[in-house]
């Protein structure tokens, strides 16, 4: 299991994994407000599995540290996507909640790349 040294980072993270363990659950049990607004989108309803379960994969994945840093990644790809179709369908008091968590995952990722590059320097040289 990964914990991540920096206090920001932790909590980040502790954040991120219950928004998006909550976010998938939804979306993997087909809840009726996800599943209209997906349909309202215009998207297939199979989209919003995938979704959940991406979702769901990458809050584990921020826990593993062997995958952090590619859940994190791939959390800020899916709220990149999530702002878009918020903003574009909905308006921008809807995209509010998915560029937040847009904007911790940008930050964890900085804070991930940091400290990468910290232990990247403690380690001598082969």
């Amino acid at each position: 299991m990964y914990w991540p040294k920096n206090k920001v980072q932790t909590v980040l993270t502790v954040l991120l994994t219950l928004a998006f363990l909550l976010s998938g659950i939804m979306k993997l049990t087909g809840a009726e407000q996800i599943r209209q607004g997906f349909e309202n989108w215009g998207y297939p309803i199979f989209f919003m599995y995938v979704i959940g379960l991406c979702e769901v994969a990458g809050a584990i994945g921020l826990w593993l540290r062997r995958f952090s840093y590619a859940a994190t990644v791939c959390l800020l790809l899916l709220m990149a996507g999530a702002v878009l179709t918020h903003l574009v369908f909905d308006g921008v008091s809807d995209a509010v909640t998915a560029f937040i968590l847009l904007i911790f995952a940008a930050v964890t990722l900085m804070l991930h790349r940091k400290e990468r590059d910290t232990n990247d320097e403690l380690m001598p040289a082969a």
